[in-house]
């Protein structure tokens, strides 16, 4: 190969290289998605926490309504009589 090709195939590759490393920073510099990211891990986050609260707290709170219609069993409701 002669040397004035390979020169130019070594610039070649320099261009190569720099033009990659332009679009590798800007693409770790561009933060655009890097938002809807984190908002979709907060939304997760918020769905786990509900889904667990509620699973430890369901069987309490169904016992609990429970207990309350059990006392409501035996009261009378009144009439609309008067007005």
């Amino acid at each position: 190969m002669p040397e004035s090709a390979s020169l130019c195939s070594v610039n070649d590759e320099k261009q190569e290289e720099s033009a990659m490393y332009q679009h590798l920073k800007q693409f770790w510099n561009d933060e655009e998605g890097a938002t809807a990211v984190e908002y979709a891990l907060i939304v997760g986050l918020i769905a786990v926490a509900l889904i667990t609260a509620l699973g430890v707290l369901g069987t309490d709170i169904g016992e609990l309504f429970g207990r309350i219609g059990q006392a409501l069993d035996g009261v009378e409701m009144p009439t609309g009589g008067e007005g």
